[in-house]
């Protein structure tokens, strides 16, 4: 029978198919993994959270820019970004981690049962441990996820 650890090992594909599935259901956008060199950052303005608790504990922490994060949403809601509220912005970006998140946690959990928390966001990430960093790209435009085991 497999392990966690062995599953967790593959969570890189499970956080490719959870993030394309859902940018594709939810968006319309494709998406791909990209090839960082250095030490180059995503300037992204706050961060996007979400953490399972059981069986294991696992924190996805989602580093979008603020283009990206445009993207995302005018495509989502099919509306222009500048006639919406930010709190209307943000609450469609918890809600693709959200999704995201479930889509992910269902595959590293293997379909058992699970708990995650809500997703929440933080302008404050001085202590917060990015863990294992992947990067995609959507229409060109790079986000990161990191994956950290607690």
């Amino acid at each position: 029978m497999e392990n966690f650890w062995e599953r967790y090992m593959s969570h890189d594909s499970y956080l490719l198919y959870a993030l394309q599935r859902t940018l594709r259901d939810m968006a319309g956008l494709k998406v791909e993994p990209a090839k960082i060199k250095g030490t180059n950052k995503i300037p992204y303005t706050n961060v996007f959270l979400i953490d399972s608790y059981s069986p294991k504990e696992i924190s996805l922490s989602f580093f979008i820019s603020l283009e990206g994060k445009r993207n995302i949403v005018e495509n989502i809601l099919k509306d222009n970004w500048d006639s919406l509220t930010h709190e209307y912005i943000d609450d469609c970006l918890l809600e693709l981690v959200n999704v995201v998140g479930g889509n992910f946690f269902c595959q590293v959990f293997n379909n058992n049962k699970y708990e995650i928390g809500l997703p929440y966001l933080t302008f404050d990430d001085r202590n917060l441990d990015e863990g294992n960093m992947y990067y995609y790209k959507t229409d060109g435009i790079l986000m990161g996820i990191s994956i950290l085991n607690r």
